[in-house]
């Protein structure tokens, strides 16, 4: 079978680490695939471009590389012959209806990875797209959500209810795993003690992140008289982040807040926390509070999206924008006997080994896309 995937890009993002995660661990000889992105092959194209999968950038950046990136898309099109094509998130689902506008024959598959919390929080083009393809969405085969959540938001604008699919995401446990070193080595690269509290947070800097409210947390959590240090880690958040280096010489936290920038080795990075944190104002699935929890990290989560039934009762959710309340429960975590805290984050690696292991997701999607193609050719 061969599936073409359309996607907005391919940067280190949740939605495109789980397709990445999907080809790599799917059947290979069964399922043929191949990606386009409408931007550039971004940091995982190689990646998925080395399981021998073709990635075809279609490099359209704005509306003067728009017709060259439609041909090259046609194009492919041709020449691959999708028996299914999968849109991922919305500009990806527009591209998948388009391609059905040309082959009526090729069912298509919507992917959609976000929760609609306020339209607001989209550019006036992505709004247009949402509501576009809320108008189209009866033409698909499925519409894939990660989250009942993010479901109920997009139906709520039109979205075919009858469609609705919910795969959660999926995390690789022979990849997220706790480590015996990983403490040592990340506060040996920091030149921080031994016994010194990280508290770890992995995103991209944007503001549904919501940063400033950690490092307002954090603010309230030294003025307590505790000592903690806080590792960030994402796109954007580095040394020349002058919004981001500001709030943090404003809470009085120079030397304690640690930005490290875009990284690859987060599986080596992330069990060397003593916490982490997800402390968005909007998610569907995050996938930073799974691989925390695979990784055997106790985690604080905000109450959006799936958030707190990933957690369940591993961990603290707290209600978002309320620097308060997360710190009150960074220092709930950090006056917790040691032993007590290792025992959660053991617990939040069983229930994603129970609820959301990779290979199991996995099969999920293949079954899905098998019952598609066979529907249509019946």
């Amino acid at each position: 079978m061969k599936i073409l995937h359309i996607i907005s890009n391919l940067e280190a993002g949740g939605a495109e680490t789980m397709l990445y995660r999907l080809i790599r661990n799917g059947d290979r000889q069964r399922f043929h695939h191949c990606v386009i992105s409408l931007k550039q092959a971004g940091t995982l194209g190689p990646e998925i471009a080395a399981l021998d999968v073709p990635v075809i950038p279609l490099r359209i950046n704005g509306f003067a590389q728009a017709l060259t990136g439609l041909m090259r898309f046609f194009r492919t099109l041709r020449k691959f012959k999708p028996d299914l094509v999968v849109g991922w998130m919305v500009h990806g689902n527009f591209f998948s209806w388009l391609a059905r506008c040309f082959h009526h024959k090729t069912p298509i598959v919507w992917n959609i990875r976000q929760a609609l919390y306020s339209m607001s929080y989209e550019s006036q083009l992505t709004a247009r797209f949402i509501h576009f393809c809320a108008g189209q969405s009866s033409k698909t085969s499925a519409i894939l959500y990660n989250s009942k959540v993010g479901a109920e938001h997009h139906e709520a604008l039109g979205y075919d209810a009858s469609k609705r699919q919910v795969i959660a995401n999926g995390f690789d446990l022979d990849v997220l795993k706790p480590s015996a070193t990983a403490r040592t080595a990340l506060r040996r690269e920091l030149e921080l003690s031994e016994d010194a509290f990280i508290i770890g947070l992995v995103g991209r800097y944007h503001p549904m992140k919501d940063l400033p409210n950690l490092i307002r947390a954090a603010g309230i959590v030294s003025t307590s008289g505790k000592e903690a240090h806080c590792v960030l880690i994402g796109k954007n958040i580095d040394a020349n982040n002058a919004e981001l280096t500001r709030l943090i010489e404003q809470e009085g936290l120079s030397g304690r807040v640690h930005l490290l920038g875009e990284r690859r080795d987060i599986p080596e990075r992330v069990p060397g926390f003593d916490v982490s944190v997800c402390c968005s104002y909007t998610e569907s699935f995050p996938n930073v509070v799974g691989e925390a929890m695979a990784c055997g990290v106790p985690v604080i989560g905000t109450d959006v999206g799936e958030t707190a039934e990933i957690i369940g009762g591993t961990g603290v959710v707290i209600p978002a924008r309320d620097s308060k309340a997360l710190a009150d429960a960074i220092i709930k975590l950090m006056d917790m006997p040691q032993a007590e805290r290792h025992a959660l984050g053991q617990s939040a690696r069983q229930r994603i080994q129970q609820s959301y292991e990779l290979n199991h997701i996995v099969r999920r999607y293949e079954s899905l896309y098998e019952s598609v193609v066979e529907k249509k050719t019946a």
